[in-house]
This record gives C-alpha cells, sequence and structure tokens, in this order.
C-alpha cells in the first residue's frame, strides 16, 4: 500500500454544527527507471563462458522499465510542464496497454480531476475497481473526489465496499469517518476514529473529528478531553487551532466540573 499524508483539513460550518473535512495526498514516488543489472565479473573476465554472457543479458533486458512504464513516466512528466493534452494522451495510452497498471490510472484519474473532467475520473476509476476490486487507493481516490464535490452519499458507497482493515490503511478510515460525520451519522463517525487513534493518538486531526462528533452526540465531557488531546498532537493550521481553543472555552464553562 503506498503511504499517504494529510495534506489539508478544514471545517464547515453547517446548520447543525461544524464538520471536519480532510484532503489525502499519496506519497508514492514516480518509478524511477530500473538501473540494469550487470555482473562486471563477466565483463572483466577474458575466461568467462558464453552462458554467463547470455544470463547477464537476459538478466538486463528484465530490469529494463516496461513499455508501459515509460508511457507513464513521460505523460507525468508532459503534464507537469504545462503539456497537458500530450501527458494525458499518453497516460491514457499507458493505462489503455496495460489495464492492471495501478500508478498510471491513478495518476490518470487525478489528472483528469484537477481538469474538471471528473466524469471521465471516476469512469476510469470504477472500471479499475471492477478489475482489481482490492486496490483500495483507487476506491479512496474516487471517494475523496466524490466527498470534494459534495456528494457524501456516493463517497460513504465506494468507501463501504472495499473497506480495508483499520490497521491495514487507516488513513482509508479517516476519510470514511470524515464522511459519516458529514452525514451525521456521528455514533459510526465516533467509533471510526476511536479505532484509528488507537494505532495513531498523535494525531491531532483525528481526535478534533473525533471531539466534533461527540459534541453533536451531546457528549461534552468526552469531547471536552478529546479537544484537549487534539492540542498535544501534529498537523493544526493556526486557523484549526483557534476553533479547538474555542470549543474547549465554551464548553469547559458549560460543564459544572472539569472532566479532566
Amino acid at each position: 500500500i503506498n503511504s499517504v499524508a494529510i495534506e489539508s483539513a478544514d471545517l464547515e460550518k453547517g446548520g447543525s454544527g461544524f464538520t471536519l473535512k480532510i484532503q489525502l495526498v499519496s506519497q508514492d514516488p514516480l518509478p524511477a527507471a530500473t538501473v540494469p543489472m550487470v555482473d562486471e565479473s563477466v565483463v572483466s573476465d577474458t575466461a568467462a563462458t558464453k552462458m554467463d554472457i547470455v544470463k547477464t543479458r537476459t538478466r538486463t533486458r528484465e530490469a529494463s522499465p516496461s513499455a508501459v512504464d515509460t508511457l507513464y513516466v513521460e505523460g507525468y512528466r508532459l503534464y507537469r510542464e504545462g503539456r497537458i493534452v500530450e501527458g494525458l494522451d499518453k497516460l491514457a495510452a499507458a493505462v489503455q496497454q496495460d489495464a492492471g497498471h495501478k500508478k498510471a490510472r491513478l495518476t490518470l484519474a487525478t489528472c483528469l480531476i484537477e481538469q474538471g473532467r471528473r466524469d471521465t475520473a471516476y469512469s476510469l476509476l470504477r472500471e479499475g475497481l471492477k478489475l482489481q476490486p482490492e486496490q483500495t487507493e483507487l476506491a479512496r481516490l474516487l471517494a475523496q473526489a466524490m466527498f470534494d464535490e459534495g456528494k457524501p452519499d456516493a463517497a460513504r458507497d465506494v468507501l463501504s465496499a472495499s473497506l480495508p482493515g483499520v490497521t491495514e490503511d487507516p488513513d482509508y478510515h479517516a476519510l470514511y469517518a470524515a464522511v459519516l460525520q458529514r452525514l451525521k451519522q456521528h455514533k459510526e463517525a465516533a467509533v471510526t476514529y476511536r479505532d484509528i487513534l488507537k494505532l495513531h493518538p498523535e494525531n491531532s486531526v483525528w481526535w478534533m473529528g473525533l471531539a466534533i462528533s461527540l459534541e453533536a452526540m451531546s457528549r461534552p465531557e468526552d469531547a471536552l478531553i478529546a479537544y484537549r488531546n487534539a492540542l498535544n498532537g501534529q498537523s493544526l493550521t493556526p486557523d484549526t487551532h483557534q476553533y479547538i481553543n474555542q470549543r474547549i472555552h465554551i464548553l469547559s464553562r458549560q460543564l459544572p466540573h472539569d472532566p479532566t
């Protein structure tokens, strides 16, 4: 599974309170061109047999990047350079030649979303999930795009259909919790946040997400504890830090005693 990180965490105010919205970003780098394996002893030893040379050449060919990888890397390079159409064409060609090339499909879908071509990106990701249902990264990107577009119901359906184990992909569950929270399914969201915080208790964004759902469930004492835990972690923006301090101040004044 590719590593991911939280790129941003924003609060959205609705009719019944606040909702935590997180943005995940893949940290998986582009594949570097594979260096051919060369047995130096074969090159330097004049007594090397022809069979050794044949084996060395075979290993070199197998280690060379595939044509699909070349299309993928070149397509992404062109796209980043601003040659959008050329880049998208090469990425599409990579997917067409190898439908199971996950990185090419993810990159092409991401670029299409950036270009506002969401329907095409959604179709591309759904097609990939039909071919490889176990590829949760495809489901995560699809659900994140739907969530950002204001379609939390659709995002929930996508995420729940490919839900991995909590220990396998806690960031996937973090997105799932944020979607559940947007849908006001606060009990389910709180349980999900609790489960992933057992794995990463230092994550301030998740503590804040738990606090928001607990507060919505009329559990101010537990929410106050969660908000305070959020201040002890990392990944908070100044605005988010200010919001947490405000909630702590308000809840502290409402409670007859300090739950700490």
